[in-house]
């Protein structure tokens, strides 16, 4: 291996990095992307909102970082060093890939040079990557930040070839700020010292857990959770990996021939690299949905294998073969999408087939090249002993691995407690210091408030699946002043009631009604509104008890129905609204350690954001400031987390449509209020719930999102008052 690079290679090595990137940009500038969007995830604007500190297409409300989408959010690096840049908004983004891509070009030559690589060879074989999709995205779409993200890389490798430790570590912790793909490289040093990649790939676990507890959660959640993708992945593995194989094509195959030839010194570091960064692309890419760009991660360790190839065929004189490999790179860049060439990129491909002729490609130059194969399995075979694999001087002592785990266990139990908003009991004192009244029922107290004249017809107000009764603060009085007796009651596991450790099925909200209101004396039937889920339980609860319900009043609701009447109730749907806006994979209704970790995540990182979340109710959040601190009251008391997860996981099969069936042929008057622009339960399912219950009689509220008692209340509660007198 060679330790130096002379001054006049490093020129060359910058001016072929320089060309090469000013290539890029020619071809490319034609067919780049609109900042708009890229496919049909609008990442630009995340980034370009974060260098500007506003909100790049318009908004209502101040903008903060919790604007911004996880993981979107979580990557400041890039668009805090773009602000330094004069040219201003995308220019800034542009320029900083552009430059990142021209050093990380410049970083893999050096690399190339210090593993003893030819200087011309390795600069030829940066053309092989450079064809491919996941490498042209850069350019097509330079508002990313994925040409840092590989200038890190780049400069962890190198560091890791010249074995300068600190250097890797220092490049791998800041890298996390601009990729989370970076960690999976720390693991990397482990190959040359055992507790110093342990430590620091601890440490960067922990750098990832400091900067998630600060910045995690909603209000805006990205539409599609890593969970829910690594699921459908799974279970469409033969397309997931089919997806792949078009990403890398040929590629791989040329790269994995490259590092059989590579000599024993340099095969040494380059093995673990290829190991390394093949996982990280992987793992990422099972977590996102954009294969393609993903697997760009292993450019360096294709150039190094490509290098060597060019090397071994040149002095072997294969001059047809590489030829034929210059050929297939022009072909290669001919079939890749958004290549800015005036030709059907699909066309060609349907016609040319590269993958399988750039198969027969590296089958041929295998064939040729097999005695320089041979002799170097015989010398990389010696690598495999436990002594370089698992070198026993580099083992930290088992204390030390004892007093390692300690310490993790720790700082999780630390992140665990400090966050953790639930920090008091829902006791007599609790409910001494809260508004309203309580009566206790058979699975606890409830708390409720009655207001209106005795003896007046009596209205039931349910709220909403993770909201306290306030939701209805509007309605209960308009109703109050209009002369009726009205009720509105807390759900147990929400605002002042109990938080029974009970199963929080469809059974136990409808005998908490039902026991409220055989406490409060009722007899006579009544009138029943439900906002949201509140609908779906008085809809059950008028199917149980159709005597004690006189009419039903809904607004914007959600039943239980996998996807037709409720997409945001369908078990299927990984994210879900408000307090749902997590994943909660099927393990989670076993108990053991997938539940650990979900009660974990959500108590040190998620749960704190609920409160914010519940401004997506509105279509004007300015309008209500404090809607998070209303809703934040109710976290501080133990067994809300539980309460809201135990509404999911048991009631993930339930269907009401037979319910809503029965009860639209019972007769009961049903009025619907829905938000035209209603962000939570969206209007157009309306058709469904007509469907079930034809005789339903539905009013569409104009400007408003999912609670127009609170944004529309002088169209919500005339109607409301008129429907309840004529019934």
């Amino acid at each position: 291996m060679i330790r130096t690079v002379d001054r006049r290679t490093l020129l060359f090595f910058a001016a072929a990095s320089l060309g090469l990137t000013a290539l890029g940009i020619a071809l490319l500038m034609r067919a780049r992307a609109n900042p708009a969007h890229y496919g049909d995830a609008v990442m630009a604007e995340y980034y370009l909102s974060m260098l500007c500190r506003c909100h790049w297409y318009g908004g209502n409300l101040p903008w903060s970082i919790h604007s911004i989408a996880a993981p979107y959010r979580f990557r400041v690096l890039v668009p805090w060093l773009a602000g330094f840049l004069p040219f201003g908004g995308t220019a800034d983004l542009a320029a900083t890939t552009y430059a990142s891509l021209a050093v990380f070009y410049f970083l893999i030559l050096v690399t190339c040079r210090r593993l003893g690589l030819n200087a011309a060879a390795s600069a030829c074989a940066l053309a092989l990557p450079f064809v491919f999709e996941s490498h042209l995205v850069n350019y097509f779409h330079p508002f990313l930040v994925e040409g840092f993200g590989l200038l890190i890389i780049a400069a962890m490798l190198c560091a890791f070839a010249d074995d300068r430790f600190w250097l890797f570590a220092a490049a791998g912790l800041c890298g996390l700020f601009a990729r989370e793909v970076t960690w999976f490289i720390l693991p990397l040093w482990c190959a040359r010292h055992v507790k110093r990649g342990v430590t620091l790939t601890i440490a960067g676990a922990i750098v990832l857990l400091v900067e998630r507890s600060v910045l995690w959660g909603p209000p805006v959640s990205y539409p599609i959770d890593p969970a829910s993708i690594a699921i459908w992945h799974l279970r469409e593995l033969s397309n997931f990996t089919r997806d792949i194989r078009s990403v890398l094509g040929w590629e791989l195959g040329v790269t994995l021939l490259g590092l059989a030839l590579l000599p024993v010194a340099a095969f040494r570091a380059a093995a673990p690299m290829f190991l390394c960064l093949f996982g990280a692309a992987a793992i990422a890419c099972l977590l996102a949905t954009d294969t393609a760009r993903l697997f760009g991660v292993m450019m360096p360790v294709v150039v190094i294998a490509t290098a060597q190839l060019i090397t071994v065929l040149a002095g072997r004189r294969r001059y047809l073969l590489l030829g034929s490999l210059a050929a297939l790179l022009l072909l290669q860049y001919a079939v890749t999408g958004n290549n800015g060439l005036p030709f059907d990129p699909a066309a060609i491909a349907a016609v040319t087939r590269p993958i399988r002729l750039g198969t027969i490609w590296t089958i041929a130059a295998a064939v040729m090249l097999w005695p320089e194969l041979r002799d170097g399995a015989r010398d990389k075979l010696t690598l495999l002993r436990p002594a370089w694999w698992w070198p026993e001087a580099a083992l930290p002592h088992w204390g030390t691995l004892a007093a390692w785990t300690l310490a993790v266990a720790a700082a999780v139990g630390g992140v665990y407690l400090v966050a953790d908003p639930e920090r008091a009991e829902m006791d007599e004192a609790a409910r001494a210091a809260a508004p309203g009244q309580f009566i206790k029922l058979a699975d606890g107290y409830v708390h409720y408030e009655m207001s209106g004249p005795a003896g007046a017809p009596l209205v039931v107000l349910a709220a909403g699946i993770s909201e306290p009764n306030y939701v209805w603060d509007p309605t209960f009085a308009a109703l109050s002043r209009e002369g009726f007796r009205v009720v509105r009651y807390d759900y147990y596991g929400r605002g002042y009631s109990d938080r029974p450790d009970v199963a929080y099925t469809q059974e136990l909200y409808v005998r908490q009604l039902a026991n409220l209101l055989d406490a409060l004396g009722v007899t006579e039937p009544a009138h029943f509104g439900g906002l949201a889920f509140g609908a779906s339980v008085i809809t059950s609860f008028a199917d149980r008890y159709p005597a004690r319900v006189r009419s039903l009043v809904f607004v914007g609701p959600a039943f239980r129905r996998g996807a037709a009447l409720s997409r945001e109730q369908d078990p299927r749907r990984l994210r879900q609204k408000g307090f749902e806006a997590m994943p909660v994979p099927p393990t989670v209704q076993t108990a053991g350690p997938s539940l650990f970790l979900w009660n974990f995540t959500m108590a040190a990182y998620e749960e704190r954001w609920w409160p914010e979340s519940q401004w997506g109710d509105f279509l004007h959040p300015e309008h209500f400031p404090d809607w998070p601190d209303r809703y934040r009251v109710q976290m501080r008391y133990r067994g809300f987390r539980r309460a809201q997860r135990s509404t999911i996981v048991s009631n993930a099969t339930l269907d009401q449509e037979p319910e809503m069936a029965r009860v639209a042929a019972g007769g009961r008057p049903v009025l619907v209020f829905w938000g035209e622009r209603d962000g939570v339960v969206p209007s157009s399912m309306s058709a469904d719930l007509l469907r079930v219950m034809p005789r339903a009689r539905l009013v569409n509220i104009g400007e408003s999102g999912h609670l127009p008692q609170w944004e529309r209340p002088a169209a919500v509660h005339p109607a409301l008052v008129a429907f309840l007198r004529g019934n």
